[in-house]
């Protein structure tokens, strides 16, 4: 069985800008330019008067098409971090959306590989694989507010969760020689998402040193209804 974990998306990150993903993401500390609204939403407090950034990733992907299960390649743009953040005296706010992104997986085995199994136990054979996540329609709206209060700066996200993620597992064998009759499956798991979260943070200046503390999901309430569809050379 081929299951979404809702906890990746509640919310997931994007990225939020090129700094800190050159940081790898340690960022909860030095936060000071939009991608604070996803590491340290106290970060905000350190933009200065008006900011903006988009943030996208382009990437060829390869799968195993629905009907005949032959492989099909597309180029793909997804943008996954929008925002813009305005700061009066020492309160700032900002707005964002974001979408996710995850590659999918292509894969070619030189020998018939047997280790996923339908819903009823029975396992499926394959040489070619492919698994893909649809996460196109899911989006997260935030509304961020920090304010500057010296060598303390604090922070909150109010998340706005909404959209779906389909989970496309399938298989074939290329050749069916010795292959038996259960040599085609397609798996479509779909979890729909519909509510907010709540996350927190707190930047402290203590002269080269800064000290950063986030807590994400601190408050909410989503809503998940799920659904999973097989079908395979039986059906």
């Amino acid at each position: 069985e081929v299951i979404v974990s809702i906890t990746d998306y509640l919310p997931w990150r994007s990225g939020g800008s090129a700094r800190s993903l050159g940081m790898a993401g340690a960022y909860t500390a030095v936060a000071d330019d939009l991608g604070s609204i996803e590491y340290n939403p106290a970060g905000l407090a350190n933009v200065k008067h008006f900011q903006a950034t988009l943030l996208g990733v382009m990437s060829r992907n390869s799968e195993l098409g629905a009907g005949n299960f032959g492989k099909k390649q597309e180029w793909e743009a997804t943008p996954t971090f929008a925002a813009a953040a305005f700061k009066i005296w020492r309160i700032t706010a900002g707005v964002s959306i974001r979408q996710p992104y995850f590659p999918g997986v292509y894969q070619s085995f030189s020998g018939i590989q047997g280790n996923v199994k339908a819903p009823d136990g029975y396992p499926m054979q394959y040489d070619r694989f492919s698994d893909r996540l649809d996460v196109k329609s899911l989006k997260t709206y935030a509304l961020t507010g920090a304010i500057d209060l010296g060598r303390i700066s604090l922070g909150a996200n109010l998340n706005v969760i909404d959209g779906k993620v389909t989970r496309s597992v399938r298989g074939r064998v290329s050749s069916r020689e010795g292959a038996g009759t259960n040599s085609q499956f397609n798996s479509e798991d779909t979890a729909t998402f519909n509510g907010y979260t709540g996350d927190a943070g707190a930047i402290v200046k203590l002269g080269v040193v800064r000290l950063g503390a986030s807590a994400k999901n601190v408050v909410g309430s989503v809503k998940v209804k799920h659904d999973y569809l097989w079908k395979d050379d039986f059906a």
